[in-house]
C-alpha cells in the first residue's frame, strides 16, 4: 500500500488525518530504559551503570528536543496532501509528450555516444600505428647513429694515422734537408 493509499485510508477511517495518534518516542523511552537497565544490571559494575544512565540522559534530551508524535503526523498530512496537489496537477498527455521528447533526446546522445566510441577506436587504432612506426624510425635512428659513431670513431682513428705519418714525413724531410741527402 502506497503512502498516498494509507493517508487516504486513514482520513477515511478517522475524518481527518491529525486526529490519529501514534505512539511517538517519548512513550516509548521508559520502557526501553527500563529493558536496557534490567538487560545490564546482571553483570554491571557502577561504571556501567553510569554509563548507562548518561546514555540515558543524552536520548532524552534528543527526543525532547525533538517533535512529538502529532507534529510529525501533520508534517507527514500536510507532505501527503502536496503530493496529491502534484499528481493532480500533472497532464498524463504532457508527461507523454515530455517522456517521448525525453526518450528521443537520450537515442540522439546514445547515437552520438556510439559515433564517438567508433570514432575513439579508430583513433586509438591509429596511434598505436604511429606508435609503432616511431619506435622502429627510433630503432632506425638509434642504428645510423651508431654507424655515424663507428664511422667518425675511424676516421679519427685514420686521422690519428695520416698526423703520425706526416709528423714521420717531416721529420725524415727535415733529416733530408739537414743532411742535403734529398
Amino acid at each position: 500500500m502506497s503512502l498516498t493509499t494509507r493517508s487516504s485510508a486513514r482520513v477515511a477511517e478517522d475524518g481527518h488525518a491529525s486526529r490519529r495518534v501514534r505512539p511517538g518516542p517519548v512513550r516509548l523511552l521508559p520502557a526501553v530504559a527500563a529493558i536496557v537497565l534490567l538487560a545490564g544490571c546482571a553483570t554491571a559494575t557502577d561504571e556501567d551503570l553510569q554509563a548507562v544512565e548518561a546514555r540515558l540522559d543524552r536520548v532524552e534530551s534528543a527526543l525532547a528536543a525533538g517533535p512529538d508524535g502529532d507534529e510529525l503526523t501533520s508534517g507527514l498530512a500536510t507532505v501527503e496532501d502536496r503530493l496529491d496537489e502534484l499528481a493532480a496537477s500533472l497532464d498524463p498527455d504532457e508527461l507523454a509528450e515530455r517522456t517521448e521528447a525525453t526518450d528521443t533526446q537520450l537515442a540522439e546522445l546514445v547515437d552520438t555516444l556510439t559515433v564517438m566510441d567508433e570514432e575513439l577506436s579508430i583513433l586509438s587504432d591509429q596511434l598505436d600505428d604511429v606508435e609503432g612506426e616511431l619506435a622502429t624510425a627510433l630503432s632506425d635512428l638509434r642504428s645510423v647513429v651508431d654507424g655515424v659513431r663507428g664511422g667518425l670513431d675511424e676516421v679519427r682513428a685514420d686521422n690519428d694515422e695520416l698526423r703520425a705519418l706526416i709528423v714521420t714525413v717531416r721529420d725524415r724531410l727535415d733529416r733530408c734537408q739537414a743532411d742535403g741527402s734529398c
